[in-house]
């Protein structure tokens, strides 16, 4: 085979073919013309992508795959992306490939550099991404993500199949105290992979972490009794100065089933919001259903302690002084007790 005149007819177009297709990189390079043009003149008949985090070999894939896929030859290069993560790419070329020139050489190299910086922007915008959408505590999606695929579920027109639960763990601060940070954040991170493997693969069951001891699920509503069967009863596991303890987290969560008309994002939290807010208030309930009545009754208490708020400011309650007398001589005041009173609307309000 005449590779030197291979190389002769690759062209200055070609490479840049080899750039733009680089450019939408986005997997394997197997149906780019540009691509198999070059690695044809090279004789390359394989190459791959393997991403190293810490050290550790996180993934591995296929970029090029020749028809007749026999390897001989192999180069290696690499690249850092991030402070923990390395790409490596190793290009396979054909068992009887002849040694490459120095045109050849010059036209292989264009052809690695082009291909790694590919993989590499690819792997640092992927980084990106997880950094932007996941909580790094327990690496499920954060409220960023959350509410993209909200958004994306309510656009679909499907959102009557689900529920959104509203859950907060209790006592975190206790459990900081007793065991720590770095224990605590263990806690989380296996509530949060217990919920997890409980969701299906349907791409709108997601877990996403609020904030501090706030989650936020979308569960089909098919699936909502298993899964809040087992945030009510969590227990998790964790090693204490060598010793093995076993919690149990005290979870409340508020859950509101959408509807066909259900379109606001923030209606949705808000209603679950307001589901676990009397979820948190009862001693014997740990989950609470969203209702029009739920919501009425929350309102009128903030009605009420808005009411209190400005009464208090205007003056409205009122301090009486009911003498204590001395055991001693009962015609003597040794002192007083203040009782306040609050005059609404006109009227003494019984303090019973």
């Amino acid at each position: 085979m005449c590779v030197m005149g291979e190389i002769m007819k690759t062209t200055l177009k070609d490479i840049h073919n080899l750039i733009k297709a680089c450019e939408d990189f986005d997997g394997p390079l197997f149906e780019s013309e540009a691509v198999k043009k070059i690695a044809d003149a090279l004789q390359i008949s394989k190459v791959t992508c393997r991403v190293f985090s810490g050290g550790v070999n996180t993934t591995s894939e296929v970029i090029y795959l020749a028809p007749s896929s026999k390897l001989g030859e192999e180069f290696d290069f690499s690249r850092q992306t991030t402070d923990t993560n390395t790409i490596v790419m190793r290009i396979y070329r054909f068992p009887y490939a002849p040694k490459l020139d120095e045109a050849q050489l010059d036209l292989f190299n264009i052809f690695a550099d082009t291909i790694l910086n590919s993989a590499g922007r690819k792997n640092l915008s992927k980084s990106y991404d997880h950094i932007f959408y996941y909580d790094p505590v327990t690496a499920v999606p954060n409220k960023t993500l959350f509410f993209k695929r909200l958004h994306a579920l309510i656009s679909s027109k499907n959102q009557d199949r689900y529920a959104v639960v509203y859950s907060n763990i209790r006592n975190c601060k206790i459990m900081n105290k007793l065991f720590g940070y770095e224990t605590t954040d263990k806690m989380l991170r296996d509530f949060a992979l217990g919920i997890y493997r409980l969701l299906s693969n349907d791409s709108f069951e997601i877990i996403a972490r609020l904030g501090g001891d706030n989650f936020v699920l979308v569960v089909l509503k098919e699936h909502l009794d298993e899964v809040l069967k087992y945030v009510s009863s969590v227990k998790v596991s964790t090693e204490n100065h060598e010793d093995l303890i076993e919690y149990v987290i005290n979870v409340k969560s508020g859950v509101f089933l959408m509807t066909a008309e259900t379109e606001d994002p923030g209606m949705i939290m808000s209603s679950a919001n307001i589901a676990v807010s009397f979820a948190r208030k009862s001693e014997s309930q740990s989950v609470v259903f969203y209702t029009d009545n739920t919501s009425s009754i929350l309102n009128n208490e903030k009605a009420y302690v808005e009411e209190l708020k400005n009464d208090l400011n205007n003056g409205k309650f009122i301090v009486y002084y009911q003498p204590i007398f001395d055991k001693g001589n009962s015609d003597e005041i040794s002192g007083a007790e203040a009782l306040v009173r609050w005059r609404r609307n006109g009227q003494i309000v019984s303090p019973a």
